[in-house]
């Protein structure tokens, strides 16, 4: 009878340990880290806790084969890959648990308290966010060559290419449809360039719409096909070309409403 309760014991620590793993990678792989380090983090974890983990990473769903080595027991389940936006911040700290886990010998009630209170902080407001990132537009649009005039008109249209974008998101409104949808409204504001004056309103026009190039996404795709993760990195690369093709498409139909006056 003992033996049959120890046995069961070690059956529920097993689910346990990978149910927090579970959410754990899901979470990781959901704020925009490349699938090499979610597969280190995993396995330093497991270390710790004295378990191997196999892991099956998808696009949209990671697969989990959990064994205890002393019992011989297996346990496999599937978690779904959370709606979330990149986060820098949460990806550094998820991974930064990780070591304190091993390090420290954290228990699984542990690590998820500490998972749990990382994700919960609250993200920065798009009060401050919206601005910020208009103002690293319009910087890009005096890189390349642009006046003054261009700039402040780069900087109204990604702040409202990006406010758009956020309520497109908040819609459930498909990405894509966004994407064409933005990318049309900022380069159309960036036209006010011209009749306000400014000398290089193709440039304005230009760079109206990078803050729509996903770049964490096409990094993350590529590191994923050099470090052999195919699967995952072909259908990040193939998620950026449709954005970046919807994005070109949203210019178009503002290049075509305007007859190429501004190139």
């Amino acid at each position: 009878m003992c033996s049959f309760f120890r046995k069961h014991i070690k059956i529920m620590n097993l689910q346990e340990k990978a149910n927090a793993i579970g959410y754990y990678v899901t979470e990781l792989l959901a704020v925009g880290t490349h699938t090499s380090r979610a597969e280190r983090n995993v396995q330093r974890i497991s270390r710790s806790w004295g378990i191997e983990v196999a892991m099956a990473v998808f696009p949209k769903n990671v697969i989990l084969t959990v064994t205890d080595p002393e019992s011989g027991k297996i346990h496999t389940s599937s978690r779904n890959i959370p709606a979330r936006g990149i986060s820098f911040r949460i990806n550094k700290e998820l991974s930064a648990l990780s070591w304190r886990t091993f390090d420290n010998k954290l228990s699984v009630e542990q690590f998820l308290s500490e998972c749990e209170g990382i994700l919960s902080k609250k993200q920065f407001s798009n009060i401050y966010v919206a601005p910020l990132a208009a103002l690293a537009n319009a910087s890009f649009c005096y890189l390349f060559g642009g006046d003054w005039t261009a700039m402040f008109c780069v900087f109204l249209s990604t702040l409202t290419g990006f406010t758009a974008k956020i309520w497109l998101h908040r819609f459930s409104v498909n990405d894509y449809i966004a994407f064409v949808a933005v990318a049309m409204l900022s380069s159309m504001m960036s036209a006010l360039s011209f009749p306000l004056g400014s000398g290089t309103p193709d440039v304005a026009l230009a760079t109206s719409v990078l803050f729509l190039v996903p770049g964490v996404l096409l990094i993350n795709g590529i590191i994923d096909v050099v470090e052999e993760h195919a699967l995952m990195g072909f259908s990040r690369l193939i998620k950026s070309t449709l954005l970046i093709i919807s994005l070109a498409i949203g210019l178009a139909f503002t290049l075509s409403i305007l007859q190429n006056n501004l190139l």
